[in-house]
Protein backbone atom coordinates (compact mmCIF):
# COMPACT_ATOMS: atom_id res chain seq x y z
CA UNK A 1 0.00 0.00 0.00
CA UNK A 2 2.81 2.36 0.87
CA UNK A 3 4.40 1.46 -2.43
CA UNK A 4 1.17 2.25 -4.24
CA UNK A 5 0.95 5.69 -2.57
CA UNK A 6 4.56 6.33 -3.43
CA UNK A 7 4.01 5.38 -7.08
CA UNK A 8 0.85 7.50 -7.27
CA UNK A 9 2.85 10.48 -5.99
CA UNK A 10 5.47 9.98 -8.71
CA UNK A 11 2.77 9.40 -11.32
CA UNK A 12 1.22 12.74 -10.43
CA UNK A 13 4.62 14.42 -10.64
CA UNK A 14 5.18 12.75 -13.98
CA UNK A 15 1.96 14.26 -15.33
CA UNK A 16 2.94 17.71 -14.03
CA UNK A 17 6.35 17.36 -15.69
CA UNK A 18 4.73 16.41 -19.01
CA UNK A 19 2.34 19.36 -18.76
CA UNK A 20 5.25 21.71 -17.98
CA UNK A 21 7.22 20.40 -20.97
CA UNK A 22 4.19 20.88 -23.24
CA UNK A 23 3.67 24.42 -21.91
CA UNK A 24 7.35 25.20 -22.47
CA UNK A 25 7.07 23.94 -26.06
CA UNK A 26 3.95 26.07 -26.64
CA UNK A 27 5.67 29.17 -25.25
CA UNK A 28 8.71 28.48 -27.43
CA UNK A 29 6.49 28.14 -30.51
CA UNK A 30 4.70 31.41 -29.66
CA UNK A 31 8.04 33.20 -29.29
CA UNK A 32 9.29 31.75 -32.60
CA UNK A 33 6.02 32.79 -34.31
CA UNK A 34 6.28 36.33 -32.89
CA UNK A 35 9.89 36.60 -34.09
CA UNK A 36 8.89 35.41 -37.57
CA UNK A 37 6.03 37.94 -37.65
CA UNK A 38 8.40 40.72 -36.60
CA UNK A 39 10.86 39.67 -39.31
CA UNK A 40 8.03 39.73 -41.86
CA UNK A 41 6.96 43.20 -40.68
CA UNK A 42 10.56 44.42 -40.91
CA UNK A 43 10.81 43.01 -44.43
CA UNK A 44 7.55 44.67 -45.51
CA UNK A 45 8.71 47.99 -44.04
CA UNK A 46 12.04 47.71 -45.88
CA UNK A 47 10.23 46.89 -49.13
CA UNK A 48 7.87 49.85 -48.65
CA UNK A 49 10.85 52.16 -48.09
CA UNK A 50 12.45 50.92 -51.31
CA UNK A 51 9.17 51.40 -53.20
CA UNK A 52 8.83 54.95 -51.83
CA UNK A 53 12.40 55.77 -52.94
CA UNK A 54 11.71 54.42 -56.43
CA UNK A 55 8.40 56.33 -56.66
CA UNK A 56 10.14 59.51 -55.52
CA UNK A 57 12.84 59.07 -58.16
CA UNK A 58 10.18 58.43 -60.81
CA UNK A 59 8.22 61.51 -59.73
CA UNK A 60 11.35 63.63 -59.82
CA UNK A 61 11.92 62.63 -63.42
CA UNK A 62 8.40 63.58 -64.53
CA UNK A 63 7.27 67.16 -64.99
CA UNK A 64 3.92 68.87 -65.35
CA UNK A 65 3.40 71.52 -68.01
CA UNK A 66 0.35 73.82 -67.84
CA UNK A 67 -0.79 76.89 -69.74
CA UNK A 68 1.55 78.98 -67.53
CA UNK A 69 5.32 79.08 -68.07
CA UNK A 70 7.05 76.51 -65.86
CA UNK A 71 10.66 75.33 -65.68
CA UNK A 72 11.25 71.87 -67.10
CA UNK A 73 15.04 72.04 -66.68
CA UNK A 74 17.50 74.60 -65.29
CA UNK A 75 17.69 76.23 -68.74
CA UNK A 76 14.25 75.65 -70.31
CA UNK A 77 10.66 76.48 -69.55
CA UNK A 78 7.51 75.39 -71.32
CA UNK A 79 3.78 75.97 -71.47
CA UNK A 80 0.76 74.51 -73.24
CA UNK A 81 -0.15 76.90 -76.02
CA UNK A 82 -3.10 75.03 -77.48
CA UNK A 83 -4.97 71.72 -77.42
CA UNK A 84 -5.08 71.03 -81.16
CA UNK A 85 -7.27 67.95 -80.90
CA UNK A 86 -8.37 65.43 -78.32
CA UNK A 87 -9.95 62.24 -79.57
CA UNK A 88 -8.87 59.94 -76.72
CA UNK A 89 -11.39 57.22 -75.97
CA UNK A 90 -13.42 58.21 -72.88
CA UNK A 91 -13.28 56.07 -69.76
CA UNK A 92 -15.93 53.34 -69.79
CA UNK A 93 -16.53 53.59 -73.55
CA UNK A 94 -15.51 50.88 -76.02
CA UNK A 95 -13.57 52.37 -78.92
CA UNK A 96 -11.71 50.91 -81.89
CA UNK A 97 -8.53 52.63 -80.71
CA UNK A 98 -7.38 54.52 -77.66
CA UNK A 99 -7.10 57.71 -79.70
CA UNK A 100 -4.65 60.54 -79.19
CA UNK A 101 -4.55 64.13 -78.06
CA UNK A 102 -2.39 66.64 -79.94
CA UNK A 103 -0.93 69.44 -77.84
CA UNK A 104 0.97 72.50 -79.03
CA UNK A 105 3.70 73.25 -76.49
CA UNK A 106 5.90 76.33 -76.47
CA UNK A 107 9.53 76.04 -75.27
CA UNK A 108 12.00 78.82 -74.51
CA UNK A 109 15.27 79.42 -72.70
CA UNK A 110 14.85 80.76 -69.19
CA UNK A 111 17.83 83.13 -69.22
CA UNK A 112 17.14 84.65 -72.63
CA UNK A 113 13.42 85.13 -73.12
CA UNK A 114 14.06 87.72 -75.84
CA UNK A 115 15.65 85.14 -78.16
CA UNK A 116 12.22 83.74 -78.93
CA UNK A 117 10.55 80.46 -78.43
CA UNK A 118 9.71 77.45 -80.52
CA UNK A 119 6.40 75.62 -80.84
CA UNK A 120 6.29 71.84 -80.98
CA UNK A 121 3.36 69.50 -81.39
CA UNK A 122 3.26 66.58 -78.95
CA UNK A 123 1.07 63.51 -79.36
CA UNK A 124 -0.32 61.87 -76.22
CA UNK A 125 -1.79 58.36 -76.48
CA UNK A 126 -5.10 57.38 -74.93
CA UNK A 127 -5.59 55.11 -71.89
CA UNK A 128 -5.02 51.66 -73.37
CA UNK A 129 -1.29 52.25 -73.63
CA UNK A 130 -0.82 49.43 -71.11
CA UNK A 131 1.42 50.71 -68.32
CA UNK A 132 4.08 48.32 -67.08
CA UNK A 133 3.78 46.90 -63.53
CA UNK A 134 6.13 49.64 -62.31
CA UNK A 135 3.68 52.25 -63.63
CA UNK A 136 6.03 53.29 -66.41
CA UNK A 137 4.53 53.58 -69.86
CA UNK A 138 5.93 51.28 -72.50
CA UNK A 139 8.40 53.36 -74.47
CA UNK A 140 7.22 52.12 -77.86
CA UNK A 141 3.81 53.69 -77.19
CA UNK A 142 5.27 57.11 -76.42
CA UNK A 143 6.31 59.27 -79.36
CA UNK A 144 9.50 61.11 -78.34
CA UNK A 145 10.10 64.59 -79.68
CA UNK A 146 13.54 66.10 -80.26
CA UNK A 147 13.63 69.79 -79.29
CA UNK A 148 16.44 72.16 -80.20
CA UNK A 149 16.67 75.72 -78.84
CA UNK A 150 19.21 77.98 -80.60
CA UNK A 151 21.18 74.94 -81.83
CA UNK A 152 23.08 74.73 -78.52
CA UNK A 153 20.41 73.25 -76.30
CA UNK A 154 18.97 69.89 -77.37
CA UNK A 155 16.76 67.52 -75.42
CA UNK A 156 14.10 64.86 -75.91
CA UNK A 157 10.56 65.25 -74.58
CA UNK A 158 8.44 62.19 -73.84
CA UNK A 159 4.75 63.08 -73.53
CA UNK A 160 3.31 60.66 -70.96
CA UNK A 161 -0.18 61.88 -70.14
CA UNK A 162 -2.65 64.72 -70.55
CA UNK A 163 -5.23 65.55 -67.88
CA UNK A 164 -8.13 65.90 -67.60
CA UNK A 165 -8.82 62.59 -69.31
CA UNK A 166 -12.16 62.25 -71.12
CA UNK A 167 -14.52 60.63 -68.63
CA UNK A 168 -17.62 60.48 -70.85
CA UNK A 169 -18.63 61.17 -74.46
CA UNK A 170 -20.06 64.53 -73.31
CA UNK A 171 -16.51 65.58 -72.29
CA UNK A 172 -15.95 66.73 -75.86
CA UNK A 173 -19.14 68.86 -75.89
CA UNK A 174 -17.91 70.88 -72.95
CA UNK A 175 -14.14 70.81 -73.38
CA UNK A 176 -12.13 72.13 -70.45
CA UNK A 177 -10.49 75.52 -70.64
CA UNK A 178 -6.81 75.58 -71.62
CA UNK A 179 -5.76 76.47 -68.06
CA UNK A 180 -7.35 73.24 -66.77
CA UNK A 181 -5.04 70.98 -68.80
CA UNK A 182 -1.89 69.43 -67.38
CA UNK A 183 0.65 67.68 -69.58
CA UNK A 184 2.90 65.13 -67.90
CA UNK A 185 6.27 64.86 -69.64
CA UNK A 186 9.65 63.30 -69.07
CA UNK A 187 12.86 65.00 -70.26
CA UNK A 188 15.82 62.97 -71.49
Amino acid sequence: MLLKKHLAKYNWLGHVAVVLVILAMIVAQILIYQKQKQNQLDLVQAQNQIIKKIEKQMDEQKLIVTSEWSAISPQVEARIKEIISDDRCPIGVTCESSGVAEVLVEFRKIDNQESGSIMEQLVVSGLNRSPMPSGDIKQNLVTPLQVSLDNDLNFTVLPLDLQPYPDSPSFFDQSPELNQYQLLIKIQ
